[in-house]
């Protein structure tokens, strides 16, 4: 008897999405790989064309993930594997929020983690609804990743396609990054802006000993220079920092350079980040998103300026890079709160800061307050998801004014570190897939605002103005 063939699809068309390989699908394809299937994975994402590949492969089941910005995506490829006669799955966070809307394009949906829900589907025949997946306890019995299946070449170098990235600023792009997932959730999970708040999932972690076999594995087939930690928090569980650190010593892999996230809270321990360093982290990105007190409370960050300086602090003394990421255009933010953001940013010296616009992702704490309020879109674009436009403006600051305030954030600090900033656009110079679609989404409000200051006649009026003053932009 022939094998189920199953083809799982990684949908988009922007090379800005395609930062990292899809871990999810990744862990997905190596958990059915352990029963017998067989896969495929489609990186839409990484230049593949999913049309050719499905008629080449001839799966029987195509299943699909997508986050909000590319679900367009995902579902023009549901509709193709569909008319082709597969039976379509899809799943991701945004599925997982309206499946309701999901089950319009494809034959079955799976909210929730995916691999258990999509083995059950093979073997037991299922052939269409809405599924909840069933949360797997012990990450362990996942398989790494099915990077043998992935267009590696493309993701080990991907500050080629993606030079601006703020992580692992010490690396270039001639060299080779792989990105691990070892844990699933976050031990917060109050943020109100983040996907966590809808999840309710428990905070779970891969074992130290799993971590370091991957890692022996990744350097072993890829010869790596270095890793991103993608996780929500990988700082969260010292004991577990610590053996895993450890064991990257006695195996000998502290020549691979790493990072990993962290909230400001679990920064405290000086010899824990020297541990670190010494087992190859070299950077660690803390998610600060405002120097104002009264956004912070607004946000439940459950952090305070003074911590996040704290934390930056211990970083730097234990030899590493502190990266930090913020947010502007946080509900009922004002000018002065922004302000607090750029100071704290040029006081502490972070590397390569990020800045977002506030993102109500669908599911999240403030999706949910802004559709009680009735601000919330009334037709959403889900492509607008992307935290470089702002979907709703819950300040009393003109929109065009918040984006043009986000653009100096970065153009300020790039004039502070002027070496970086070349180093980015040399290189965005050679590999420029991503860099424009970034650097108009970003720097364009900026380039208007002083267009319209030496050409006058440039102003208009804009009656659509998202804080409703349709005042001149």
């Amino acid at each position: 008897m022939a094998k189920i063939k199953v083809a799982l699809i990684n949908p988009g068309k922007s090379a800005r999405y395609a930062v990292q390989e899809p871990l999810g699908i990744g862990f997905i394809a190596a958990y059915l790989e352990k029963y017998g299937y067989e896969l495929r994975i489609i990186d839409q994402l990484a230049g593949e064309d999913v049309e050719q590949e499905l008629k080449t492969f001839k799966p029987q089941v195509a299943g699909i993930t997508a986050t909000t910005p590319v679900v367009y995506d995902a579902y023009e490829v549901a509709a193709l594997a569909k008319k082709m006669g597969i039976l379509t799955v899809i799943g991701g966070a945004h599925a997982s929020i309206f499946p309701e809307e999901a089950r319009e394009h494809v034959d079955i949906v799976v909210k929730g983690e995916g691999e258990k829900t999509m083995l059950e589907i093979l073997q037991k025949n299922i052939t269409s609804g809405i599924l909840t997946g069933e949360v797997i306890n012990n990450l362990d019995e996942i398989p790494f990743p099915a990077r043998h299946l992935m267009k590696m070449d493309r993701y080990l170098y991907c500050k080629r396609k993606v030079p601006y990235i703020g992580q692992l600023p010490y690396i270039s792009a001639n060299k080779r990054i792989v990105h691990m997932l070892t844990s699933r959730g976050c031990p917060h999970g109050k943020c109100i802006f983040c996907h966590n708040t809808w999840k309710n999932m428990a905070y779970r972690m891969d074992s130290p000993e799993k971590t370091v076999a991957e890692i022996k594995e990744l350097w072993e087939t890829y010869k790596i220079d270095a890793i991103d930690f993608v996780e929500d928090d990988f700082f969260a569980d010292k004991e577990r920092v610590v053996k895993l650190c450890e064991l990257i010593i006695k195996n000998k892999l502290n020549h691979i350079l790493w990072d990993g996230t962290s909230r400001v809270n679990h920064i405290e321990d000086i010899e824990v980040l020297k541990l670190a360093r010494e087992a190859g982290c070299r950077s660690i990105t803390l998610g600060i998103e405002s120097a104002s007190p009264r956004i912070l409370e607004i946000l439940k960050k459950g952090i305070t300026p003074e911590d996040a300086k704290r934390a930056i602090s211990t970083i730097k003394k234990a030899g590493i890079i502190a990266h930090g990421n913020f947010i502007i255009g946080n509900p009922t933010e004002t000018l002065e709160d922004i302000e607090m953001s750029k100071k704290f940013i040029k006081e502490t010296k972070l590397t390569t800061p990020e800045v977002y616009l506030f993102t109500p992702y669908p599911g999240s704490e403030s999706w949910n307050n802004f559709k009680k309020q009735g601000l919330l879109p009334e037709k959403n674009d889900w492509s607008m998801y992307n935290q470089e436009r702002l979907i709703v403006n819950a300040t009393n600051i003109p929109t065009e004014q918040l984006e043009s305030l986000r653009a100096e954030i970065y153009m300020s600090y790039f004039l502070r570190d002027p070496k970086r900033a070349f180093a980015i656009i040399f290189t965005s110079l050679i590999y420029s897939d991503a860099f424009f679609e970034k650097a108009v989404n970003t720097l364009a409000p900026t380039f208007k605002k002083y267009m319209r200051k030496i050409f006058p006649f440039l102003k208009k009026r804009n009656p659509s103005c998202e804080d409703g003053r349709g005042k001149e932009q």
